[in-house]
């Protein structure tokens, strides 16, 4: 039945317009996904946040890819997104599917972001050195301001 509601609620036209309507909308998504994977919720939301611009960017809108993972066709079945720059981001029939692909990524390579905390432990991913220290600060905004979680 789940399944049913979340795809359902795939095809919801309108795109969010801020931060409180993106994680209202997709965190749902986020919490599944650590029910499956362990990865937290909070950590993967605060990725789709920074990496989709809450869902505004091209690759997001051209794709459902809310995480900017790049198309390898040796690591990937699915379809890709090209960006005008010729580079090639996984691309998503549904929004849902990307968060379930970066849950399993997530689990894969990095086994052991286990809480927020181990953000702070965390390195790669991203080309950014301050990667890390952003989603650990961008996770607690979202848990306190938006879920209130212990």
């Amino acid at each position: 039945m789940i399944y049913i509601i979340l795809f359902l609620y795939s095809f919801y036209p309108q795109q969010p317009q801020t931060k409180t309507e993106y994680v209202n909308r997709y965190f749902i998504y986020s919490l599944l996904c650590e029910k499956l994977t362990g990865i937290p919720a909070e950590v993967q939301m605060a990725q789709a946040v920074i990496e989709s611009g809450f869902g505004t960017s091209k690759v997001a809108q051209y794709s459902n890819n809310h995480f900017g993972i790049k198309y390898y066709k040796n690591t990937f079945i699915g379809g890709y997104y090209e960006t005008p720059y010729c580079t090639k981001y996984r691309a998503y029939p549904l929004v849902f599917l990307s968060y379930i692909d970066h849950a399993l990524f997530m689990k894969k390579h990095y086994p052991k972001l286990k809480c927020v905390e181990s953000c702070n432990n965390m390195s790669g991913y991203s080309e950014r050195k301050t990667y890390w220290k952003i989603i650990y600060k961008e996770s607690k905004t979202i848990n306190e301001k938006y879920l209130y979680r212990d």
